[in-house]
């Protein structure tokens, strides 16, 4: 049996905010030195109580400190990240972990985090999410010239793609193919387990428990 360690860092929201991360670095540091398998770091933005506001960051802190674990984002929140961006820092995330990282992915739960992005429409956040994996996706399969045109974004780099000066082309990541992808699932009707399952795709279970289903089975 595997074990992983899952950090939502939830906090006293009256906890010095320097101490809420310090405690979740010594947690994810003890785990390491404990034997477990897996951290996942969170990622939550507009709450005094939830410590962690990007979990790449969060892994990059201690992949230097860790030896054993894989580390894990529990979950990065795709639409809030550009798909250039992110495709790039999760592939110099993936050699700092020395090919011991898994991407989780989710598109956002906290409705205080969906109102400040301007992302509340849930239907538009799960299209975003999906959209923005299969392009971070595309970006790792290819060096250039770029033109990937989705609903949200198009992403085109041409007129200044320069190989031969080293100019156009973005990092790939240390794992073939990049780091395994793992989708949020909160429920086994969940439309994010049958994404994943048609995507061959792992599933990241999540503890939250929804009152239908307590109703259901109690």
């Amino acid at each position: 049996m595997e074990l992983g360690l899952f950090l939502q860092s939830l906090h006293p929201g009256e906890r010095p905010y320097a101490s809420m991360l310090q405690n979740d670095i010594d947690m994810a540091l003890a785990a390491d030195r404990a034997g477990f398998d897996e951290v996942w770091a969170s990622e939550h933005f507009a709450s005094d109580a939830y410590a962690i506001t990007n979990g790449q960051m969060f892994l990059a802190h201690i992949a230097g400190h860790t030896k054993n674990m894989r580390l894990c984002t529990g979950v990065t929140i795709m639409p809030y990240h550009h798909p250039v961006r992110l495709a790039s820092e999760i592939a110099m995330l993936d050699h700092m972990c020395d090919g011991r990282l898994i991407i989780g992915i989710g598109d956002g739960g906290i409705q205080c985090d969906q109102e400040v992005f301007g992302l509340t429409n849930g239907a538009e956040r799960a299209a975003r999410m999906a959209e923005t994996a299969q392009l971070v996706k595309a970006l790792w399969a290819q060096d250039g010239p770029i033109d990937l045109k989705g609903q949200f974004h198009h992403l085109k780099l041409q007129d200044r793609y320069d190989p031969e000066h080293g100019l156009g082309r973005l990092p790939k990541p240390r794992q073939e193919n990049g780091p395994q992808f793992a989708f949020a699932v909160t429920g086994p009707q969940s439309k994010s387990a049958a994404i994943a399952g048609a995507n061959g795709m792992a599933f990241l279970s999540a503890h939250f428990v929804p009152k239908s289903t307590l109703r259901q089975h109690w």
